[in-house]
């Protein structure tokens, strides 16, 4: 483990995992959440850093665009499952979360958007590979979903939202569950 930079990587993953889990039983303060999600955000990153995007042609662009990839990904995915959790145990609030968590998902989703295709572009440098090969016909049934993700997303905006301030919490679940399938 210790002789391989991935081993290493996962290695470090590991164990600010487990501080994480550590101290999170002992937080109670609002900086100390935040100073837990920094360092989750910061567990995210060795995988990508010395996964094989750093082997890639562009490197740089590979690996950046990747980490932060990842960095957008997570929160919309969790936060998704979050909220569809708290619309199916009907909790009160939900139209305040589900709409502070319809900005960041739009947000991830232009990250995701522009990362994605920064990573696309650097492995596939002719336009014409996006037909002739496994991996270029692999980006084009990923963008057929993140289209669909979108669409999903504008969906939410337009008639989810103003059902769950009208005491419809389900709305959202049923939208949540068909995003988390297209993800």
């Amino acid at each position: 483990i210790g002789q391989l930079p991935q081993g290493l990587a996962l290695m470090l993953v590991v164990l600010l995992t487990v501080m994480i889990a550590l101290m999170a039983h002992t937080t109670a303060t609002a900086a100390g959440a935040l100073g837990l999600l920094a360092v989750a955000i910061a567990a995210l990153l060795p995988a990508p850093l010395t996964g094989h995007s750093a082997s890639s042609p562009n490197h740089s662009v590979a690996v950046v665009g990747l980490a932060l990839h990842i960095c957008a990904v997570v929160p919309w995915v969790g936060g998704l499952a979050v909220v569809g959790w708290h619309a199916l145990r009907g909790r009160d609030g939900l139209g305040v979360v589900a709409g502070r968590f319809s900005r960041l998902a739009l947000y991830c989703y232009v990250t995701v958007g522009f990362t994605g295709t920064a990573n696309a572009v650097s492995r596939l440098p002719d336009p014409t590979q996006l037909l002739t090969t496994d991996y270029g016909r692999l980006i084009l049934v990923k963008l057929s979903a993140f289209c669909v993700l979108g669409w999903a997303g504008w969906l939410h905006r337009g008639h989810t939202l103003p059902a769950v301030i009208a005491g419809k919490p389900r709305a959202f679940a049923r939208l949540a569950v068909a995003e988390g399938a297209i993800m």
